[in-house]
């Protein structure tokens, strides 16, 4: 295991998270399919590609399942991330 990365949480606490090769290499995806439970949410993030001009074919990636509570913050992040950037490559 390889220490990736220290951070501090909102709280102050220091957390360390561990990683391997395989999953610093990452997987790109180019779809994505959402499923919602009063539980859970579903992320599956695939790989999709042309077999023909009228056919596709794809590969699941990856699949994450998190709280809803979480994905909200998933989505907020992301949302607050981008925003961000676009600001940051407009001053440039």
């Amino acid at each position: 295991m390889k220490k990736v990365k220290e951070i501090t949480s909102k709280t102050n606490k220091k957390i360390v998270i561990n990683t391997n090769k395989e999953i610093l290499k990452g997987s790109y995806s180019n779809a994505i399919k959402v499923a919602v439970t009063d539980s859970e949410v579903i992320l599956d993030f695939a790989l999709l590609y042309s077999k023909d001009e009228k056919d596709q074919i794809g590969t699941l990636q990856n699949r994450i399942i998190v709280t809803p509570d979480f994905a909200s913050k998933i989505a907020q992040n992301i949302k607050d991330t981008l925003e961000t950037h676009s600001r940051e490559k407009k001053k440039k």
